[in-house]
């Protein structure tokens, strides 16, 4: 609790603390300093003896971060309170971009050694979701979002429970706003990184499908504006580790997904394809599926089925890669209504009629009668508004002076 005493301690900067952290840092830089845990120590010690000065908290957050990218001295960090001093100097400089963009960038480091086995979870603040998202809820800019981002991607494998306890949809949904309006791939990589670390854990594994994360990956997909094969990978992993989710095929249809899946798989490089193609062993999508509408009939609820087919993209009587339509596969499911519904929009079917039940059969009437029901009712209305047109016309040419001549003249 003493480090919080320097919230409400001097202000006066300790120009000693700032030189002698000056001279560490280039010694650090140029390898001229063996790091000892005296070293270790010092450099805490003069971070929290000087939680209010600007340029220690850069110069002190800036070794940690490097330091803590070997294993052994991250932990040695974490045993002397590195984490929790730099939380409250995440509380100090709250609106200052710079210090979040390095305190985060150390705390990113520092949970690396959590995740990978050890356990720093006491060392930790209980509220560190929170006061992590409030940072990226600020627009704390580019840097501060990918480190900040980055830190949570490893402080989901610490802590799940808290976030369990602490992320909403609407929290969720916030992240996937960031994913598709910065446009940078190293915050689109660390975005993806999270999900998927976020999928390990079942509860927040279905937060992430309820708060339309899938639909985030492949509109980013779908945009092709991706150039880094790091992010094409993290973002593979985060759908890949969503797919056995229950709802996850309902959502992918829905946006479309099974298209994209497709593409991506074509065309990316062996890894990213991989965690791609194992979504369809893992999830209950047909691996046969060559459009969205072909997997819904198999695996969703009427309700997407026609959003799909009201799609302008939708291609009803494409066959899937065993030959069948989509129409086909709702008449092996016994989906009457679909059927219906489908045969009316001028769906059509290869299997036998020998092959379908009696009860199939009916719909396949109801169907066709509905469709020639609609085409009559389309040509009634075209010829009905053609009279009408010309009535029209009729009207508007008989109230304008000297039409008669302009039309004998045409």
């Amino acid at each position: 609790m003493f480090i919080f005493n320097y919230l409400t301690g001097s202000s006066v900067q300790n120009e000693n603390d700032f030189n002698t952290a000056q001279v560490l840092f280039k010694q650090l830089q140029k390898n001229e300093v063996e790091i000892s845990d005296q070293l270790l120590q010092e450099i805490v010690a003069i971070l929290r003896r000087n939680i209010r000065d600007r340029r220690i908290a850069l110069l002190t957050t800036h070794m940690i971060s490097n330091i803590a990218l070997t294993p052994e001295n991250a932990t040695k960090l974490c045993q002397i309170d590195a984490i929790e001093s730099i939380f409250v100097l995440l509380e100090v400089h709250q609106i200052d971009n710079r210090v979040i963009w390095k305190s985060a960038s150390a705390l990113w480091n520092l949970f690396t050694v959590g995740s990978s086995g050890s356990n720093i979870s006491s060392r930790i603040p209980a509220d560190a979701v929170e006061r992590l998202m409030k940072c990226l809820e600020r627009d704390c800019g580019e840097h501060a979002t990918h480190t900040l981002i980055g830190a949570l991607g490893n402080l989901v494998l610490i802590l799940p429970q808290s976030f369990i306890n602490t992320m909403t949809i609407e929290s969720m949904r916030f992240l996937g706003n960031i994913a598709q309006l910065c446009k940078k791939d190293s915050i689109r990589a660390h975005y993806g990184a999270l999900v998927a670390n976020m999928a390990s854990t079942e509860a927040l594994a279905e937060l992430c499908v309820q708060s339309g994360q899938v639909e985030v990956v492949i509109t980013l997909f779908r945009d092709q504006d991706i150039t880094s094969v790091e992010a094409m990978k993290h973002l593979s992993a985060a759908l890949h580790n969503l797919s056995d989710v229950e709802g996850f095929a309902k959502h992918l249809c829905s946006c479309e997904g099974i298209e994209v899946l497709h593409q991506m798989i074509m065309r990316m490089e062996p890894e990213v394809t991989q965690l791609l193609d194992g979504i369809f062993n893992l999830s209950p999508l047909p691996r046969e599926a060559t459009t969205s509408l072909h997997a819904a009939t198999v695996c969703c609820d009427v309700h997407v089925i026609t959003k799909l087919m009201c799609s302008p993209n939708a291609c009803v009587n494409e066959r899937d890669m065993e030959g069948k339509t989509a129409c086909d596969r709702a008449i092996q499911r016994e989906m009457g209504g679909v059927v219906e519904i489908m045969v009316a929009a001028g769906a059509e079917w290869t299997v036998s009629m020998e092959e379908i039940s009696n009860a199939m059969k009916m719909h396949l009437q109801n169907g066709m009668h509905h469709r020639h029901q609609s085409q009559k009712m389309m040509n009634s209305l075209i010829s009905k508004n053609a009279r009408l047109v010309n009535d029209m016309g009729g009207i508007v040419t008989s109230y304008i002076p000297g039409v008669d001549v302009l039309l004998v003249l045409q």
